[in-house]
């Protein structure tokens, strides 16, 4: 839910005008993404959050584990 107001908001006519003025997009920033839960798997968050302009402060382990069959 989060992902698509942010979509909405960077994409309306709204902020076109601001951004034709100087105003710069932010970008959506995902934290606290690996898994505590043992029963999931360990790259369940971060293949759900995953897009176009986005940031992940995501740990070491998990993106070894994304890399290696995310």
């Amino acid at each position: 839910k989060a992902y698509e107001i942010y979509k909405s908001v960077f994409k309306s006519e709204r902020f076109r005008g601001l951004e034709a003025k100087g105003a710069k997009r932010q970008q959506v920033l995902w934290a606290s993404t690996s898994t505590k839960d043992p029963s999931f798997s360990d790259v369940k968050y971060v293949e759900a959050l995953i897009g176009p302009e986005t940031i992940n402060t995501i740990p070491m382990e998990t993106l070894e584990a994304f890399n290696d069959h995310g």
